[in-house]
């Protein structure tokens, strides 16, 4: 919902990400922001939403952002902590019980940050009580 925000903490650091009207998103992180339209992906994406903007005024070695958000669905707990693991390896995550899970990751040889946020469902439904969660790290 516009103005609605989650604020996340990573090993890379706090990451706020704002919605706003329509697919409008504001990122925030050390003391800057940064908004972005989002988009449809297609490919392997379709069904997120995303977008790369390399136009970013620079911040403290950041010019661009990676930017990805989605549902994710799988069959089975298992099958959706072994993407977890497989997602924890590509940038800094947390996620929750309820499967809010966020990424925050920087690249600054690219100039680079990496933010995903993705919902995960189980048979059609939020999950309640996921491994590793740490629910504390996401408000």
């Amino acid at each position: 919902a516009p103005g609605s925000s989650i604020t996340a903490e990573t090993t890379t650091g706090t990451i706020t990400i704002t919605a706003g009207k329509g697919l409008l998103r504001s990122y925030t992180w050390e003391g800057a922001t940064r908004s972005v339209e989002m988009r449809a992906l297609e490919g392997r994406w379709k069904g997120s939403l995303g977008t790369e903007d390399p136009s970013w005024r620079e911040h403290n070695g950041i010019n661009r952002g990676m930017l990805d958000e989605g549902n994710v669905r799988f069959a089975t707990v298992a099958a959706a902590m072994k993407w977890i693991n497989e997602k924890s390896k590509e940038l800094p995550i947390v996620y929750r019980n309820d499967g809010l899970l966020i990424g925050f990751g920087k690249n600054l040889s690219r100039g680079t940050i990496n933010v995903g946020v993705w919902q995960i469902y189980i048979n059609g439904k939020k999950p309640t009580k996921l491994a590793g969660s740490q629910d504390a790290k996401i408000r």
